[in-house]
């Protein structure tokens, strides 16, 4: 009887011991996704590494949950088993160090990497940001940091905006979204500087130009400044522009097209956006009628109607040739 007890505790033991070290698997997923980073994110997400990584991964591991399992076995059979036999002892305190280390020669290699890219890429992207916005854009305050290293993007804070607040620069594509940033807490700078660009043409009282702000010279300028300072100091491109007539048809739809080509489209032919096509919409009696776009290489215009609508037109879905 006793050699059957002693049977099973040893057996009891072995695979006890066996999971055991089983449990220290998901440990080393820990150090492979420091090394290889991971997605991190709902919508496409970005590319994390090191620290960043192994913690994003522990925790979803424990939403699932794989490591408060295995940690949890590890303390009650360590306690009761693995503590009481020398040899098992010093094997799980010597992979506990080896993965530790790991763990943190992992992260550190990650912040070693990450910290060689963005000072390789830093003077670029500072005169990238000089070129864009001005000489005294990069100051003291201005920081930049690694967002992604795959997509090689930086996070970047600048006086320009409020105190925390970042916006987003993509090195390879020299593209960044400061002046969407800028808007969005200086509500009323694009309607303001769109009335203050119509100001400078000479356009019929029923006609407004719309534009896109490219580029601002920041200059001195700092968060909670007069932001009026800026309007002559903005780079911008005529997107379309807009004509308000009372009773519309396509007859003076038509006519209204060879009118803005003729008369009002080269006055600001030079400011046109960058793909070479302006839009002109129509309005009747204040609500939006026509949509007509200005191909301009190819010298034609597309017809469209606004929709929902109850409004019938054969120009709908028409092309036109300008002369």
């Amino acid at each position: 009887m006793g050699n059957k007890k002693s049977t099973v505790k040893k057996v009891f033991g072995i695979i006890g011991t066996v999971f055991f070290f089983i449990t220290y698997l998901p440990f080393l997923y820990l150090i492979v996704v420091g090394y290889d980073g991971m997605t991190a994110g709902l919508f496409g997400g970005i590319e994390i590494y090191g620290f960043e990584a192994m913690g994003n991964a522990f925790l979803w591991l424990c939403i699932i949950p794989v490591f408060p399992v295995c940690i949890i076995y590890q303390l009650i059979f360590g306690i009761a088993y693995i503590r009481k036999h020398k040899t098992l002892k010093a094997v799980t305190i010597g992979i506990v160090v080896t993965l530790a280390l790991m763990i943190v020669g992992a992260g550190l290699f990650a912040i070693n990497k990450n910290q060689k890219q963005l000072e390789e890429a830093k003077p670029e992207i500072e005169q990238y940001l000089s070129d864009k916005y001005g000489e005294g854009f990069i100051n003291a305050d201005t920081g930049i940091r690694l967002m992604n290293p795959n997509e090689d993007s930086y996070m970047v804070t600048t006086d320009v905006l409020p105190e925390g607040i970042e916006f987003c620069v993509y090195r390879d594509d020299e593209y960044d979204n400061l002046i969407n940033s800028f808007l969005i807490y200086n509500d009323g700078f694009e309607d303001e500087f769109e009335e203050y660009v119509n100001e400078q043409y000479d356009l019929p009282d029923n006609m407004s130009i719309r534009v896109n702000i490219d580029a601002i010279d920041f200059g001195s300028y700092h968060h909670g400044d007069d932001y009026t300072y800026l309007f002559d100091r903005v780079d911008y491109s005529v997107s379309g522009i807009e004509a308000d007539i009372q009773d519309v048809d396509d007859d003076v739809v038509v006519n209204l097209i060879y009118e803005v080509w003729e008369e009002q489209f080269p006055k600001f032919e030079d400011q046109i956006i960058y793909l070479g096509y302006f839009t002109l919409f129509v309005k009747d009696n204040g609500s939006y009628a026509y949509s007509v776009v200005y191909y301009v290489d190819a010298r034609e215009v597309s017809i469209s109607l606004y929709r929902p609508t109850d409004r019938v037109s054969d120009l709908d879905g028409e092309y036109l040739v300008l002369p």
